[in-house]
């Protein structure tokens, strides 16, 4: 289902391309084929990451049964850091490198929403809610899968015997997640590839480093990069408060009952 969708991603891209040079509209072009193109080699990335990620669960669990795991987090906390990585490049959040490919695209829509007069208004402007959308389902859908298999406590057997993956299955993961961040902080560095494909279409150099609105990029970045830091920091000191307090935690939604069995958890 996710290929569906960011395959759909890209072809929006290259449609908005080809209206772009139907038009005489060079911006559009630039924006849509970076959008597109971009987008292919993130879904690579971050698609190839998540199925190294499930391939190592399975491997260590024995089941891809996703009811059946649980906790695996606590036993495996580098490929659930991974899978978490690639989690939210998948769904397009900054400052990682779905966002960078989608807010092209986003940025592309916007701009031929601002010629009203345009016979292809109407299809443009829906695109931008729709691309929304297929953001926001795939943002549920990681919540559930990642809770599920990595939250929680273990519901089987299967996750009492995992261990974490061997390095040579980590390592190919972790090339993968750090391009992912790469393009997501860096992304000037594959606009002048992005620039040389669409000035193939209008013959016409549209260097992608000079449309307005991609300087929020780096802004964006910044500010997710900052609330990311900040969590952390925030969810170490209270977890050392706890230890040094003497507080006990306790399951989620205990409510007094404390020994409550995997299949009444709260996934």
């Amino acid at each position: 289902y996710h290929s569906v969708e960011n395959i759909g991603i890209i072809v929006m891209g290259l449609g908005l391309a080809m209206v772009g040079q139907s038009r005489g509209q060079p911006t559009w072009v630039a924006l849509g084929m970076a959008g597109c193109l971009l987008h292919v080699w993130n879904h690579g990335l971050f698609k190839s990451l998540l199925f190294l990620c499930a391939g190592a669960v399975v491997h260590e669990t024995g089941t891809r049964q996703i009811d059946k795991l649980g906790g695996l987090a606590r036993r495996m906390p580098r490929t659930a850091a991974l899978f978490f990585l690639g989690a939210v490049a998948i769904c397009g959040i900054p400052p990682l490198n779905g966002f960078v490919s989608e807010w092209f695209v986003y940025l592309g829509l916007l701009q031929s929403t601002a010629h009203p007069a345009s016979a292809t208004w109407s299809a443009t402007a829906l695109a931008i809610p729709v691309l929304a959308v297929t953001g926001g389902l795939a943002l549920a859908c990681f919540v559930k899968v990642y809770g599920c298999v990595f939250l929680g406590s273990a519901r089987t057997n299967h996750v009492s015997n995992a261990t974490e993956a061997s390095r040579a299955m980590l390592a190919p993961m972790a090339v993968l997640g750090m391009l992912c961040i790469g393009i997501g902080l860096f992304p000037m560095a594959v606009a002048p590839s992005l620039a040389r494909a669409s000035d193939t279409w209008v013959h016409h150099h549209h260097a992608l480093s000079n449309v307005s609105g991609l300087a929020p990029l780096w802004i964006l970045s910044a500010i997710a990069v900052s609330l990311w830091l900040a969590g952390w920091i925030a969810f170490r000191l209270l977890a050392k408060h706890m230890q040094i307090s003497g507080i006990e935690s306790a399951c989620t939604w205990g409510c007094g009952y404390t020994r409550p069995t995997a299949r009444i958890q709260y996934t």
